[in-house]
C-alpha cells in the first residue's frame, strides 16, 4: 500500500510540475520559433550581401547556412534556459569543446578540405571555366564545392581533386590572362646562314592568323646542338580569341614550309663513330673479300 501511495505521489508531483511549467514550455517554443524566423532573415541578408559583393554563389550559400545554424543553435540554448532554469549552457559548451577535439582528429581530412574549399571560393585563385594544372592533372574546372574541385581533363575524363590537395600544392592557371606565349624550338644546319634562317622563321610566324603583333614574335639562338643551331621562337596569342593549340600548329607548319622554300636544312640528329684500329679493320675487310672471291672461283 505504501508503494502505491509513493507511485501515486510521484505521478502527482510530476503532473503538477508539468502544469506549472507549461508557460515555460510555451515561452521556450516561442523563443525557438522567433530565432528560427531571425535565422531565415539573416540567411536572406547574407545571400543578398554576397550577391552584391560578387562573392561566389556557392560560398554565399554556405555562409548563409552557417549564419542560420548559429542563430538557431543560440535559440535552442536560450529556450533550454527558459524551460530549465538550472540548465547551464557553459557546461554544455565546455563539453562540446572537448568533444570537438576528438571529432577534429577523427575528421581531420574532411575539415581540412572544407576550410580549403571556403578559402578557394573566397579568394578565387581560379573559377569555373578556367584551365588549370594541379596535382598532376590538367583540364577545365567544371565545379568547385566545399570538399572538392572537379576538373574535366583534355581527354574527356572527370578528375575530383580534394580541396586540401589543391590548396597545399602549386596550381597553374593557364587561362588567367588573355595573352599566352607559345614557345617553339627550331634547329637549322651549321652550314646555313643564321640571319637568313632567323628572318625566314620570323616572317613565317608573322603570317599566321592569331599571332599577336604586340608583343611581337621573337627568335633567339638558344644553343649549339650536336647537329644543329638551335633557336627558341616566341609568339603570343590571345587565347580568348584564338585557339592556342591551333595557332601553335599553324606556326610550326609555316616555319617548316618557309625553311624548305629557302633551302635551309632542318637536320636530324646524327652521330659519328670513329674506330681506333681502322687500318686493321680495313685489312680484315680486304682479306674477307679475297676469301670470298677465291671461294667463288673454286665453285
Amino acid at each position: 500500500m505504501d508503494a502505491l501511495n509513493l507511485v501515486f505521489d510521484t505521478i502527482t508531483q510530476i503532473g503538477i510540475s508539468f502544469i506549472k511549467n507549461i508557460p515555460l514550455f510555451i515561452m521556450g517554443i516561442l523563443v525557438v520559433v522567433l530565432f528560427n524566423y531571425l535565422a531565415g532573415l539573416l540567411q536572406n541578408l547574407v545571400k543578398d550581401l554576397s550577391n552584391r559583393s560578387g562573392v561566389d554563389f556557392t560560398l554565399g550559400s554556405i555562409l548563409a547556412s552557417l549564419a542560420g545554424i548559429i542563430v538557431r543553435v543560440l535559440g535552442v540554448l536560450l529556450a533550454a534556459v527558459v524551460i530549465i532554469p538550472s540548465f547551464e549552457p557553459g557546461s554544455l559548451i565546455a563539453g562540446l569543446g572537448l568533444s570537438s577535439v576528438a571529432i577534429g582528429f577523427a575528421f581531420k581530412d574532411i575539415l581540412q578540405n572544407f576550410v580549403a574549399g571556403i578559402l578557394i571560393l573566397w579568394n578565387k585563385p581560379f573559377t569555373v571555366g578556367d584551365v588549370i594544372e594541379t596535382s598532376g592533372h590538367s583540364g577545365t574546372v567544371t565545379m568547385i564545392n566545399v570538399r572538392s574541385t572537379y576538373i574535366k581533363t583534355f581527354d574527356g575524363k572527370q578528375v575530383i581533386v580534394p580541396n586540401g590537395a589543391v590548396f597545399d600544392n602549386d596550381v597553374k592557371v593557364y587561362s588567367a590572362y588573355a595573352n599566352r606565349r607559345i614557345e617553339i624550338p627550331v634547329g637549322i644546319g651549321y652550314g646555313d646562314s643564321i640571319d637568313e634562317g632567323r628572318d625566314a622563321i620570323l616572317n613565317a610566324v608573322r603570317s599566321v592568323d592569331g599571332v599577336l603583333d604586340d608583343p611581337e614574335p621573337a627568335a633567339y639562338l638558344a644553343g649549339m646542338g650536336a647537329s644543329s643551331l638551335d633557336f627558341e621562337v616566341f609568339v603570343w596569342v590571345n587565347q580568348k580569341e584564338s585557339s592556342f593549340l591551333q595557332v601553335k600548329h599553324d606556326c610550326i607548319k609555316a616555319i617548316k614550309e618557309a625553311l624548305d622554300e629557302k633551302g635551309i636544312d632542318i637536320p636530324y640528329p646524327y652521330q659519328v663513330l670513329q674506330f681506333e684500329n681502322s687500318l686493321q679493320l680495313q685489312a680484315r675487310s680486304r682479306k674477307s673479300q679475297d676469301e670470298e672471291k677465291e671461294l667463288v672461283a673454286r665453285n
